[in-house]
């Protein structure tokens, strides 16, 4: 745009937001969005472990009933 300063003109360009907070912004949001990845996978995890811990009792119980049932015990 131009501008009139006395007997000159002067062009002046207007940006939305200066180039160091708009890299600033961009970091943001990229952080964001790898804290969020990180945090899905985090619950996926925590959900595949309670699915094992589940099979694994399962299991304990079932060896522990074949155990009585026979007579032998685990010590």
């Amino acid at each position: 745009m131009w501008v009139r300063q006395g007997d000159c003109w002067v062009v002046v360009v207007l940006m939305r937001k200066p180039w160091a907070e708009s890299r600033q912004v961009i970091r943001e949001q990229q952080e964001g969005q790898v804290i969020e990845r990180l945090r899905v996978e985090l619950e996926n995890e925590r959900e595949r472990n309670f699915q094992l811990d589940m099979e694994l009792e399962i299991l304990r119980i079932q060896i522990s009933g074949a155990h009585s049932s026979t007579g032998a015990g685990i010590d």
